[in-house]
């Protein structure tokens, strides 16, 4: 097994025993691939490096590990797998295809409608229906249920 086939094991499972999941089937399990702007990105890798943030404060307009904001959370984390997002919800919500909420995977972003009338948060999806944030001023980069009464009121989409 070559090296990336190893890193992309070893970051597959590590998300698994993080969630105490059973592993996905078909596709989505073994090569879950976001193909955009011509860089691929192994959706278990982007939830990996989400969930090894948790417990970073929330820092308004922070985009580095001393403090993040929702999107300067999701900027940094695909940043650090080569792929440029934009640095607000919007710009990010305006990224990518629109997914089925039923077909979320590892990877993906989760907007929701907190305020307002459009998308203002933004988490990344990592897999049994739970997905890593930045919630606000009094809180720390976190994992939360995307079926909980708030969440699942407030979703507004994946991408």
């Amino acid at each position: 097994m070559s090296e990336v086939e190893q890193n992309t094991v070893s970051s597959k499972a590590s998300v698994f025993s993080l969630l105490d999941e059973t592993p996905m089937t078909g596709l989505h399990y073994y090569y879950w691939l976001l193909a955009s702007g011509g860089t691929l990105l192994d959706g278990f890798s982007v939830a990996t490096t989400a969930l090894a943030l948790q417990g970073t404060p929330y820092r308004s307009g922070g985009s580095d590990p001393s403090g993040f904001d929702c999107s300067g959370l999701v900027q940094y984390v695909f940043a650090q797998h080569g792929r440029r997002l934009g640095r607000v919800v919007r710009q990010q919500y305006d990224e990518g295809d629109s997914i089925d909420a039923g077909d979320v995977r590892p990877g993906d972003l989760v907007f929701f409608v907190t305020e307002g009338r459009h998308v203002s948060h933004v988490g990344i999806a990592i897999g049994g229906d739970r997905f890593v944030h930045a919630p606000n001023a009094r809180g720390v980069v976190r994992v939360e249920s995307l079926g909980s009464d708030y969440w699942s009121r407030h979703f507004a989409g994946a991408r």
